[in-house]
């Protein structure tokens, strides 16, 4: 504006002796008063006055005598919504020649031009300079200066209505031909043109047919033999680009990815969102797996709405349609039912979200990945080793020596220098202020290279008008061609992580990173399980601290892998300047039931675990791995080594009296060893005088598990001496060692002078004697919290007496009776206990002989009790519809029972259709077990509705129970149309899915999985 202002002030200043003054110009300085006099005819005689400024001027007044004077202003412009309004320019007492008449305000251009000037034009601001006559263009670096055109407005605010977006029409006379333009997204469009279309022509048909207003954002582009961009400037016509013989793709793209002040256009808004998720999508970009995740469902919000539970399930994406949605980097690693579970947790979050603040919030979290709005390229290095080269708008990225897809990045205020050999137009060199991080890197082909350094260029240009602070003057090997208004687009953004170290990385990604690569390396599938532990604390930004695998068939080599990924995330020491979380404190480890004694190598990694001195594993359990002595002999070393280990699990296995030894021994000086778990592991009384000392001469031991053993009173009688000896064991596990009440005695003894916490002691006959003295202990005030003495023969008027005392033993917390009998009398005991709210969390009446009018009294004291957590009544017959009403009702009102075993009730017909409606209605179970009853057909039918209107079970047991295949099918299709909680249901034994396999057709429908 005032380049146009002052150069028709000066042509209509007068002649000989005429003054001009431009009074009360407001740009915001104040007072800035310029005043040149002149002697008429010979006096200032072409002066030149070059001001560089920043715009803001308030009261310019300038004066002056003489014939002429040019005026040059150099000037950086401030942010567009700081520009002046035209309308509060004055222009008062200016003195024009007759002859020539004020000057028209101009429209505004669409776009400004720029033309280029050497760095030796550049003033200090507000510096008088002498003009430069004959400046040769190509001996100094160039920079840009924006040129205003005469009269010129700048328009803050874009409007469609401001816009000449005229679409030419097809030239007569000319052959027609028939365009495909692609645009982000996979999409097309079909234009007619002649041979003499411009770019610029194809660019503004493109922008009527998409309905697209704000175009000075988008190019046309073509690909290069790599796959890459090769932008075509808008000048040049279809005859230039050979389309007289050959057509070739065409695209409609954003050359330079910068954020624009004003996006006020709906459809360039998409097109933006577009060709960034394009860029995600295809991996240009590569991020984090949890971002990656987060992207997808954002995408999936944006191409479908809110969440819909019917249709957005495993299976709907499909191994094909999650590529649209994941880079290949995510989906190879993880099946893609695991993947597309995990988009739709994310994706239930985002309901509500417009499509417009889907895309705005995709482009929000995109911008925290490193190399966001870059433009990438291959390139190989000095060593021919192939590596990334990627352009951003405020520097560039290039691979580290170890991963193509990790980048460490060059500012544009570090760079020096950039250019093409002189010898190899494919080798371009970044020269930065360190010579230590200069980079050589050589393109495919000279063309390449050239896009390379336009880039490079634009993107310099760009920074240099809107962020020039500490930014270096760089001599510029070309020209950059059609670039836009650098003042459209906001300044890069500060907050962006570039540099590697920035990069939010934990402990937990580099365990699953490792764990990827090494399962991939075998062509072995990662396990689900592991995954979602993993991904679950990394996306809630939790620490791991238990990992569990169990019945997961992880074999030996598969927990090798583990193992060397565990430790290897360990050993990892990350830079003091690294952004590093400590995400990963592993203390326990569950690999129960799984194969892990097929091979010794599945042994040795144990042991590695075992003995690395930086990873303090606490717990290990190993129950049901079919370990031997032989395997825990070989770990014995490791465990000698190991001073962190506090409880191992070797229940179930097969390790007898000599891997008992195998493992004490080792263990014997490690002070926090203090659980041992043998149960079920076909051990002898012979082992109980070593287990005896062990108690004896380590009193930190506070738990031992020797159940399902053949142990006889001589073996129970040592470990009581060695009970006695310890003080400090407060769980002991003797169910099933077929000890007699003589031992018995030697144990109510002890508890009553103990502080033992939780006792087992079930399936061992002990009579009605050992109940009485047990009742008598329990009224004394036990410190027992847990008791369990299911089938000990114990009798009814025990069980009387051991409900009977909860009503002065408030500490009882795991109370299971199960297999005795309880008879009315008794029951009047359990109901006024329920009632009252004792606060027992788990208790066990399984096969107690219950009468259908006490099952329908104990359901009844059920209703209003908030303490019991679960819940195993089966067994006991309901008989009567009434009875199973009573349940229903208990199940609609209760908001604690999480876990209820009604196996083997009976129901069937009448009485199971009573139930159900409180199975429909229950909020809080998470576990319901209806195994060991007749179901049948009928049956299904209406407990798919009940299941189907459930919203919280996750695992429902349906073992032994009549399911025949085509009913079952059809159960399996209304309860999966309508739960979406349930995640595992156990069919096992139902001979009629054996012989229809018809129904296997859903096991690939349903989201749950089907144990058969």
């Amino acid at each position: 504006q005032l380049s146009a202002l002052f150069a028709d002030v000066a042509a209509g200043a007068g002649g000989d002796g005429e003054e001009f003054a431009v009074d009360d110009l407001d740009l915001g300085v104040d007072d800035l008063d310029l005043g040149l006099d002149g002697e008429g005819g010979d006096g200032v005689e072409d002066l030149d006055l070059d001001l560089d400024m920043d715009l803001g001027l308030d009261d310019l007044d300038l004066g002056g005598e003489g014939d002429a004077f040019d005026l040059d202003l150099d000037m950086d412009l401030p942010d567009v919504g700081d520009l002046p309004d035209v309308d509060d320019l004055q222009i008062e007492d200016v003195e024009a020649r007759d002859d020539q008449a004020p000057p028209p305000v101009m429209p505004l251009p669409e776009q400004r031009s720029y033309s280029l000037l050497p760095a030796s034009r550049r003033a200090p601001s507000g510096k008088l300079r002498k003009k430069e006559e004959n400046l040769d263009a190509t001996s100094d670096a160039y920079t840009f200066k924006v040129e205003e055109e005469k009269g010129a407005q700048f328009v803050t605010t874009p409007r469609k209505e401001d816009r000449d977006l005229t679409a030419r029409e097809p030239t007569e006379g000319l052959e027609k031909m028939v365009l495909t333009v692609f645009i982000s997204g996979g999409t097309s469009k079909k234009i007619a043109a002649t041979i003499d279309f411009s770019m610029k022509d194809l660019l503004l048909v493109m922008a009527k047919k998409l309905d697209l207003w704000q175009t000075e954002f988008f190019s046309i582009c073509k690909q290069t033999s790599t796959g890459g961009d090769c932008w075509i400037a808008e000048t040049t016509t279809l005859e230039d680009l050979g389309f007289a013989h050959e057509k070739v793709p065409l695209y409609l793209k954003i050359k330079y990815i910068k954020w624009p002040i004003k996006l006020v256009d709906e459809k360039a808004l998409e097109l933006f969102y577009l060709q960034i998720k394009d860029a995600v999508v295809a991996g240009h970009w590569p991020c984090s797996h949890k971002l990656s995740i987060l992207l997808a469902a954002h995408q999936l919000q944006e191409t479908s709405g809110d969440f819909k539970p019917f249709q957005h399930r495993p299976g709907y994406l499909g191994e094909q349609g999650i590529k649209r949605y994941l880079p290949d980097s995510v989906t190879c690693t993880a099946p893609t039912s695991y993947l597309e579970d995990r988009i739709y947790q994310s994706y239930k979050r985002l309901a509500g979200m417009t499509k417009a603040e889907a895309m705005q919030a995709y482009v929000k979290h995109a911008q925290s990945i490193q190399t966001y709005g870059s433009t990438s390229f291959l390139v190989k290095d000095v060593a021919s080793k192939s590596k990334k080269l990627a352009i951003a708008e405020d520097g560039v990225f290039y691979s580290i020596e170890k991963d193509i897809d990790k980048f460490n990045f060059y500012s544009f205020k570090r760079l020096t220098s950039w250019h093409q050999s002189e010898t190899n137009p494919t080798e371009i060199v970044l020269e930065a202020q360190n010579p230590a991080a200069t980079v050589k890197v050589y393109a495919p082909d000279a063309a390449e290279a050239g896009l390379i350094l336009e880039l490079l260029c634009a993107y310099y240009t760009f920074l240099l008008e809107v962020d020039p602070t500490d930014l270096p003057l760089v001599r510029l090997p070309m020209r950059p061609n059609d670039m836009p208004n650098p003042l459209m687009f906001q300044k890069p953004n500060s907050l962006l992580k570039r540099n590697l170290s920035d990069q939010n990385y934990s402990r937990l990604e580099l365990f699953k990173e490792l764990y990827i690569h090494g399962l991939r390396a075998k062509e072995i599938l990662p396990c689900e399980k592991l995954l979602l532990q993993l991904d679950d604390c990394i996306d809630q930004e939790i620490v791991l601290e238990s990992l569990s695998l169990v019945r997961t068939k992880t074999g030996p080599q598969e927990l090798v892998t583990i193992s060397d990924a565990i430790l290897g995330s360990l050993e990892y020491e990350p830079r003091a300047s690294e952004f590093f979380e400590e995400n990963m404190a592993l203390a326990t480890l569950d690999l129960s039931r799984n194969p892990l004694a097929k091979q010794s190598s599945g042994v040795e990694a144990l042991g590695k675990m075992l003995s690395a001195p930086n990873f303090k594993l606490k717990h290990l359990r190993l129950s049901g791995c079919k370990l031997t002595h032989k395997h825990i002999e070989a770990l014995g070393q490791h465990l000698s080594e190991n001073k962190w280990l506090e409880s191992i699990d070797f229940e179930r296995n097969d390790i007898k009296d000599k891997g008992v030894s195998g493992t004490v021994k080792p263990l014997k000086g490690n002070q926090n060893a203090c659980s041992f778990n043998f149960n079920d592991n076909n051990l002898t009384s012979q082992v109980c005088f070593l287990l005896a000392q062990m108690l004896a001469k380590n009193p930190h031991v506070a738990e031992l598990y020797i159940g399902h053993n053949k142990i006889d009173d001589k073996g129970i009688s040592h470990i009581m001496e060695g009970i006695k000896r310890n003080k400090s064991l407060t769980t002991f596990d003797i169910s099933k060692t077929q000890f007699s009440a003589n031992a018995g005695r030697l144990l109510i003894k002890l508890l009553e002078g103990s502080f033992m916490k939780n006792l087992y002691v079930s399936h061992n006959k002990l009579g009605s004697s050992w109940g009485g003295a047990l009742v008598k202990v329990l009224q004394a005030g036990s410190s027992l919290q847990l008791l369990h003495v299911e089938n000990t023969g114990i009798g009814a008027k025990s069980t009387k007496g051991v409900l009977e005392s909860l009503k002065v033993n408030r500490g009882l917390k795991d109370l299971v009776l199960s297999g005795n009998e309880i008879d009315k009398k008794g029951v009047p005991d359990l109901v006024e206990a329920l009632r009252a709210n004792h606060p027992l969390r788990s208790l066990g009446l399984s096969k107690c002989g219950f009468s259908k009018t006490l099952m329908s009294n104990i359901a009844a004291s059920l209703e209003s009790n908030v303490n019991l957590t679960k819940l195993d009544i089966s067994g006991n017959a309901m008989k009567i519809a009434d009875a199973a009403t009573a349940w229903a009702h208990m199940l609609a009102a209760t908001k604690t029972i999480e876990d209820l075993d009604l196996s083997n009730n009976g129901l069937t017909g009448d009485i199971l259709l009573a139930l159900l409606p409180g199975i429909a209605r229950n909020t809080s179970l998470k576990r319901l077990n209806l195994s060991e009853q007749k179901i049948g057909a009928p049956g299904y039918d209406e407990l798919g509705k009940a299941l189907a209107e459930n919203k919280s079970l996750n695992w429902v047991g349906l073992a032994n129970t009549a399911a025949e295949g085509a009913s079952f099918a059809q159960f399996l299709k209304v309860v999966d149309q309508g739960n979406f909680s349930l995640r595992e249901m156990d069919a096992q034994g139902n001979k009629g899915l054996a012989t229809n396999k018809e129904w296997e057709a859903m096991l690939s429908k349903v989201h749950f999985t089907i144990q058969y």
